[in-house]
């Protein structure tokens, strides 16, 4: 069996590995998305606003990456059922 000389069943558990990737992405992209809320409610009372604004912009980075992969792995799973 060569590079390209998978069964169906692998194909379809491969997809099915990276669609479970892709969900843990978007769970992680909701999260940080519920840490930046954090610190936007923290901002109005804060003793340190600057500190704050760079964790919100840290978590809004962290959240923008983990919905690349999520997106990512969701075309890697579809290619996986198409390519074999």
């Amino acid at each position: 069996m060569g590079l390209f000389g998978s069964s169906k069943a692998q194909r379809a558990a491969a997809a099915k590995e990276w669609a479970r990737r892709a969900d843990e992405a978007d769970k992680q992209a909701r999260e940080y998305a519920a840490e930046a809320a954090k610190y936007r409610k923290q901002l109005r009372g804060s003793s340190d606003p600057a500190a704050d604004r760079y964790m919100i912009r840290q978590a809004e980075a962290n959240q923008r990456i983990a919905e690349a992969d999520a997106r990512s792995f969701r075309r890697t799973a579809a290619n996986a059922l198409k390519w074999g």
